[in-house]
């Protein structure tokens, strides 16, 4: 039986960018990304890219994938299991950062819908209906497998910390999934010196969150896998299928 992590979908009465960044090495997970891509890597009975095309399948007016490493075992994948769905590649040679991959997916975007940003190692459990210019923040009352936090939310300013903190006790830590209601201002904001980029939380979601001061939403169960702690999390969790 097939078997996702969160059944629901995003629901909308808008259309939207989807950009999944799935280009990383993914070499805190050890040998569990070593041969394929992060993105393809299994729990719940599926691909992490299958968790996430499922939850906008409703809401996605194209998808963008950011792809590098094992980018061909990526490509073929979707090519094989998504022909039906309108779905960009975005392919890097040489990846240098998050950043200038969000630049170079958003060639592919149209910039008359809002877009959203998210990694291809996170899957959150949030409202079912989406709304732009949004962040989504962990608190303590958040429930799942979460990561390491590098930024939070603090009197809704974006706010980033030393070194990567454990959530444990931790409130509003941000995570990697952003919804843009302006792709024109986030096209200028990505393109704009993006030879100085090195971070798309602090030199892309920062600069915008200033000017647009986005919508905080909590996020009532993650999942993240950084490492291969994390991946053997999820994969124990009993909660995440089909509840």
């Amino acid at each position: 039986m097939v078997e996702y992590i969160h059944l629901a979908k995003y629901y909308s009465s808008l259309k939207y960018n989807v950009v999944i960044l799935a280009g990383g090495m993914g070499t805190r997970m050890g040998e569990a990304s070593q041969y394929i891509p992060k993105a393809l890597t299994q729990f719940g009975g599926l691909r992490a890219i299958d968790h996430i095309l499922a939850k906008y399948d409703y809401i996605a007016n194209k998808f963008i994938i950011g792809v590098s490493a094992h980018h061909d075992l990526l490509s073929a994948y979707i090519r094989g299991r998504y022909a039906h769905l309108d779905i960009n590649v975005s392919f890097e040679k040489q990846l240098l950062n998050t950043s200038r991959s969000v630049s170079r997916c958003l060639d592919y975007v149209d910039s008359s819908l809002p877009t959203i940003i998210q990694f291809c190692d996170l899957v959150l459990d949030e409202p079912s209906d989406l709304e732009p210019d949004t962040l989504f923040v962990a608190s303590q009352s958040s429930s799942g497998v979460v990561g390491t936090f590098r930024h939070g939310i603090k009197d809704n300013k974006i706010i980033k910390y030393r070194k990567p903190i454990i959530p444990q006790g931790l409130c509003n830590g941000l995570c990697g999934m952003f919804v843009f209601a302006n792709t024109p201002l986030l096209k200028a904001i990505a393109y704009g010196s993006w030879d100085q980029h090195s971070d798309i939380t602090d030199d892309i979601v920062t600069p915008y969150h200033l000017k647009r001061d986005m919508t905080i939403a909590e996020v009532k169960r993650i999942y993240e896998f950084g490492s291969e702690d994390d991946l053997a999390r999820v994969r124990l969790e009993n909660r995440f299928v089909n509840d």
